[in-house]
């Protein structure tokens, strides 16, 4: 008896011989190709395979979803397209044929070309439906995906999706899903995506929590985030405001331009009635504006989010000083005018550092006032001590284009206050002191594809 077994595209047939059925029946059950896991791929593309050699993130950037260096948009969803390269030493990376089998290479594909890689919609009431999370695929920049199929299963629905059974090259396509919990505790479940350019589906795990009493009720203070400059930091409050207990989850942020830098809020941590809990973020480079820290709870919704926004520069178009000219009038000689005052307002999120105060003139005085290193807001007083023609003067600060020495004046402003105002947060960043290089790293004495 004699039969013969073939393979394609993960799924498990037999060719028509005496007995074959049999034997191809045990194979199905005994042997499922395993789907191809975006999450893998993701560890395969951010480490070396070997040490002395580089990953494929030192020659492709560490953020491949939203970053083309390399041409690595080429490489989304299209395993095919990978494996050529690499038999090609395209660029010298012939070098992970001993390392990568097509199987991992696929795996790489995938994460390149789907994300998120994995989704927790945190803890959900049993038989309520929680808020939709969303998942994107993409197609390669040379090639498109034809036959494009998703299915869902366990706990979880697809809620809406615009991907249609053909993917243009370059083009991109969103499902939407939801939780709805049957019962209590951990529950699971997968979203499949299968095209032509992967040899099998691509899983996305899903998972969540069934919760089987009333659930809290969670607020975060403020319910947004602004950083002024690169280097400055925020903090924001996670409030229960219920008397039932509130459970936190998986923290996270949506870009690695921004950074958790500590806080009360931690993973397991339990919330009494009232309590809330502290994070610290700062906002680490320019690379990114934009994100979203996230955090999974066991209240409604399952998770709160913060948006976050930084805007370099922002502190320096947010000083102001009420009013803008002060007139001391007509005085006799060597008189004293009365006092006024001046203040200086920061209205930004960032602090501001006061330097010297100084004027132009030595007839008008500070002769008191609030204003010190460290002050939000603060008042100067000013007098005028002898006659002169009248003058008017403002308040200046150092912007784009002024120093210490020659301050950008107010138009029409003949005199000025000087104010050596450095507007940076109390938080100031440290500049690298390495050059970027592929990622930011340094690539000396390793070996690796010609980036």
């Amino acid at each position: 008896m004699q039969c013969r077994i073939r393979a394609r595209a993960g799924r498990w047939w037999a060719t028509a011989r005496a007995g074959c059925a049999g034997a191809a029946l045990s194979l199905l059950f005994a042997a499922p190709v395993a789907a191809t896991d975006p999450e893998r791929g993701a560890r395969l593309f951010a480490t070396p395979p070997a040490a002395g050699l580089l990953a494929c993130a030192d020659c492709h950037s560490e953020d491949p979803l939203v970053t083309n260096f390399g041409n690595i948009f080429v490489g989304r969803n299209a395993a095919s397209l990978i494996q050529r390269a690499v038999v090609a030493n395209t660029g010298g990376m012939g070098v992970f044929r001993e390392f990568y089998d097509d199987t991992a290479l696929a795996d790489i594909a995938a994460y390149l070309g789907n994300s998120p890689r994995a989704l927790d919609f945190g803890t959900q009431p049993l038989g309520s439906t929680g808020a939709t999370q969303e998942v994107v695929v993409r197609a390669s920049s040379k090639l498109p995906l034809e036959r494009l199929a998703l299915t869902v299963d366990g706990d979880f629905a697809m809620v809406s999706s615009d991907c249609a059974a053909n993917l243009p090259a370059r083009a991109s396509c969103s499902v939407s899903l939801a939780f709805r919990p049957t019962a209590a505790g951990a529950r699971h479940g997968v979203l499949r995506i299968d095209h032509s350019g992967l040899p099998t589906a691509a899983r996305v795990v899903l998972t969540g929590q069934g919760l089987d009493r009333p659930p809290a009720q969670a607020r975060v203070a403020p319910g947004s985030l602004s950083f002024a400059a690169p280097g400055a930091s925020r903090q924001v409050l996670l409030i229960n405001e219920s008397p039932q207990p509130l459970t936190l989850g998986r923290i996270s942020v949506s870009a690695p331009a921004f950074v958790l830098t500590g806080g009360t809020c931690v993973a397991g941590a339990v919330l009494a009635g009232g309590q809330s809990c502290a994070m610290a973020l700062r906002w680490a480079t320019a690379d990114a504006t934009g994100a979203v820290l996230t955090l999974l709870h066991d209240g409604v919704g399952g998770r709160s989010d913060v948006p976050l926004a930084g805007t370099a520069g922002a502190a320096l178009t947010t000083l102001d000083v009420e009013p803008s000219a002060l007139d001391f009038g007509v005085l006799e000689v060597n008189a004293k005018s009365a006092l006024q005052a001046a203040w200086l307002h920061n209205r930004g999120p960032a602090s501001l550092r006061l330097g010297a105060i100084s004027t132009t003139r030595t007839e008008v005085l500070a002769a008191g006032g609030s204003c010190a290193t460290g002050r939000r807001a603060c008042a100067r007083l000013w007098q005028r001590r002898r006659m002169d023609r009248r003058r008017e003067f403002s308040e200046n600060f150092k912007q784009p284009g002024g120093d210490d020495e020659n301050p950008v004046l107010p138009d029409g402003a003949p005199a000025a206050v000087r104010h050596t105002a450095d507007a940076r947060s109390d938080h100031g960043g440290q500049p690298d002191d390495h050059p970027y290089h592929h990622g930011g790293r340094s690539h000396a004495g390793r070996r690796g594809p010609a980036c």
